[in-house]
């Protein structure tokens, strides 16, 4: 499960890659979501992966609207925002009290908050990510934070057997929408390989 340690992508900020001793190399995938299109049949191992979400401000809320139309299953907090929760509720999504819950019933966990001292709490609060996921979860991080503080997250989930995977995006709300955005990917090969498919469904990686 742990995957050969090389880094399936890489950005410009690589130094938390290289920091942590991984060899890495750049891939893309270029898969768009048609808007508004019902999931592939064919794809149905992909979907039945359960995604957990925590941060649904401008950027967040148009994600999880992108994941339900993929077919995904999508566990969500309020955190900041519960008006965009009760918006998404409306689309299926599952409501949990907060990102311990959220780990709890997901097997990837996406975060979209502004800064580092947010995903920490969000990831090592007292009822933060870590507090409720299991061993082979994978954090998918779509903050724009610094990369000292990617790798220091990392390694403190590595011990608890969690997989992290540093995930910015460019591009905005409305290419959110849309499942177009651009998302520059930096992890472990098997940890990037497992959420490839929950990042394609809305983006261009």
């Amino acid at each position: 499960r742990a995957g050969d340690a090389i880094a399936c992508a890489f950005r410009s900020r690589g130094s938390f890659l290289r920091a942590s001793g991984v060899v890495s190399r750049w891939q893309s995938w270029l898969v768009r979501l048609r808007r508004g299109s019902l999931p592939d049949p064919r794809m149905a191992r992909e979907v039945s992966v359960r995604v957990g979400f925590v941060g649904l401000g401008a950027m967040g809320e148009p994600m999880v609207r992108s994941l339900r139309r993929a077919g995904f299953s999508v566990t969500a907090c309020a955190h900041r925002r519960r008006d965009a929760l009760e918006r998404l509720l409306a689309t299926g999504v599952a409501e949990a009290a907060n990102p311990a819950a959220v780990a709890a019933e997901s097997d990837v966990v996406m975060i979209c908050v502004p800064d580092s001292p947010q995903v920490e709490e969000v990831l090592f609060g007292s009822d933060g990510v870590a507090a409720g996921a299991c061993a082979g979860t994978r954090v998918v991080d779509m903050s724009t934070i610094s990369p000292m503080a990617s790798r220091r997250f990392a390694e403190r989930l590595k011990v608890a057997g969690i997989g992290f995977v540093d995930a910015p995006v460019s591009g905005g709300p409305a290419r959110a929408e849309g499942g177009t955005l651009t998302i520059m990917v930096g992890g472990d090969e098997s940890d990037v390989r497992t959420v490839q498919p929950v990042l394609d469904r809305k983006s261009v990686v």
